[in-house]
């Protein structure tokens, strides 16, 4: 038995959005199972779930099998995945993290450590110079 599909939100992005469609064009088609789909494609079960969870984009090659495979519109299908390119990039959670702690880092050298640098200099006391 296969494997349930995780949920999707299209709103997401256009990624989700565009692996969402995919989902939606497969359960027109009478939702093939994916090794059906792979008979008709030549295309891995891994490969053709993987261009419908929404996590990268599929090569163009892989899409318009698929869309085939489900009797949808190649030429619509390929102007939308010629589209991807052309939105704003999806950013993962680990690139936020690291912008976050490259601004802090930043921050502190930038603004933090000449403060610091300022108060040591103000509370360390001064030793005369000697001749």
């Amino acid at each position: 038995m296969a494997r349930p599909e995780l949920p999707l939100d299209p709103t997401e992005g256009p990624l989700p959005r565009f692996a969402f469609d995919l989902r939606g064009l497969r359960a027109a088609a009478g939702t093939p199972s994916y090794r059906e789909l792979a008979g008709r494609t030549h295309y891995s079960t891994s490969t053709l779930a993987d261009a419908t969870r929404g996590l990268r984009k599929p090569s163009l090659e892989v899409v318009l099998a698929f869309v085939r495979a489900c009797g949808g519109d190649p030429d619509e299908w390929a102007a939308r995945w010629h589209a991807l390119d052309h939105t704003p990039e999806q950013v993962d959670r680990w690139s936020l993290v690291r912008a976050a702690l490259f601004g802090a880092v930043a921050m502190a050298a930038l603004i933090g450590f000449p403060a610091v640098v300022r108060r040591a200099r103000r509370t360390t006391p001064r030793v005369p110079a000697t001749g």
